[in-house]
């Protein structure tokens, strides 16, 4: 822009030019988890690679044809997420100052374009709720069906909960040593592109293996304290991914200012690191209970007797057509996670929007 260049040229020229490794890295990333997930893709009565390996598991009880089977794609998205790494988990740290922001001014336009992209984000919004609504129509005890999931909302809610906060506090030291050390690194973004690449009932397959045995493993599996365990072991790497930007906005000249000062590595991270990660991380604990509530193809596979989760439940529903009933536990569970993140947003809406 000091040279001349316009808004649109620069944005075209230099700023998606830079951002390619990402925008590669986000597209594979989704594809990735298109591969390895089933829970759409069952409701629309689509049959999946992912699908097909639970099915083959749950039907013979064996994981070695799984996990063979398994072997090739998780062997090439691994090295296609090792050759993009820069572009999500090791690119260059953030300056201490960012410049001149790029706006772009839309005059006369500003009015309908505000317009239209609220209108567009209310009727993404809206529409499911009101799809979902319609579905309970003639239903005469709707307090009755929704007392029925009850259970199933309080094991993933509070399941979800604690995987969304261990995942992200995990996350932070992960996504730190990541960013800022270089002992280890390879490794910890070896394992983060590893347990991404593994399809999810691969995952289910082999924490059964792990804990269904006797002792303090027999105990965990037997317990709704599994379920924590397989979704922390599944969207830790998610976490991470969202942690290490705000990572590297913290300027690394803080954290040596604060070593010479004599700060300690416990009054580091109390002080400097997490005040300034807690807005990312009450981010990444949202989203990894949003995915921990709707996981189903590794929570399917070690959900202990005697408990029920909301993805388990509403995919029973679906298949013996209870589309009423469904509809309402989809309600519950969207109010179940929105209103108390709501609730948590109005308190500390100052903090967040000063960070």
């Amino acid at each position: 822009m000091v040279e001349g260049a316009g808004r649109v040229q620069t944005l075209l020229c230099v700023t998606l030019r830079l951002g390619v490794g990402g925008l590669v890295a986000a597209l594979v990333l989704v594809t990735l988890w298109v591969t390895t997930d089933y829970s759409v893709s069952d409701v629309l009565l689509v049959r999946t690679f992912a699908e097909e390996v639970y099915t083959q598991y749950a039907l013979q009880g064996r994981s070695k044809e799984p996990a063979l089977v398994c072997l090739p794609p998780i062997v090439v998205f691994s090295g296609l997420l090792w050759v993009l790494r820069r572009g999500y988990l090791t690119g260059e740290a953030a300056p201490l100052t960012t410049g001149m922001r790029c706006s772009f001014n839309t005059w006369r336009w500003r009015l309908p374009l505000s317009v239209a992209a609220v209108l567009v984000a209310l009727v993404l919004a809206v529409t499911p709720l009101v799809s979902l609504g319609l579905r309970l129509r003639g239903v005469s005890d709707v307090g009755g069906i929704a007392g029925t999931f009850l259970a199933e909302i309080g094991v993933s809610f509070v399941t979800s909960l604690a995987a969304g906060l261990l995942a992200s506090g995990l996350g932070v030291g992960l996504a730190w040593h990541i960013v800022r050390k270089c002992k280890g690194r390879a490794v910890l973004i070896a394992y983060v592109i590893l347990i991404l690449a593994i399809p999810g009932p691969i995952l289910g397959m082999g924490l059964i293996k792990l804990f269904n045995r006797p002792g303090l493993a027999g105990h965990v599996y037997d317990s709704p304290s599994m379920l924590v365990v397989a979704y922390v072991v599944r969207f830790l790497p998610i976490a991470v991914i969202l942690l290490i930007p705000a990572v590297r906005a913290i300027p690394i000249e803080c954290e040596q200012a604060a070593k010479l000062d004599g700060c300690g590595l416990l009054a580091m991270w109390s002080r400097i690191i997490w005040p300034q990660c807690i807005p990312a991380a009450l981010a990444s604990v949202f989203i990894v209970m949003v995915l921990s509530i709707g996981e189903l193809p590794c929570s399917l596979l070690v959900t202990p007797p005697g408990y029920t989760t909301v993805g388990a439940r509403f995919f029973s529903l679906i298949h013996y057509g209870l589309y009423p009933d469904a509809a309402m536990l989809c309600l519950l569970s969207i109010g179940s996670v929105l209103l108390p993140w709501l609730g948590l947003l109005l308190l500390w809406a100052k903090r967040l929007f000063d960070s």
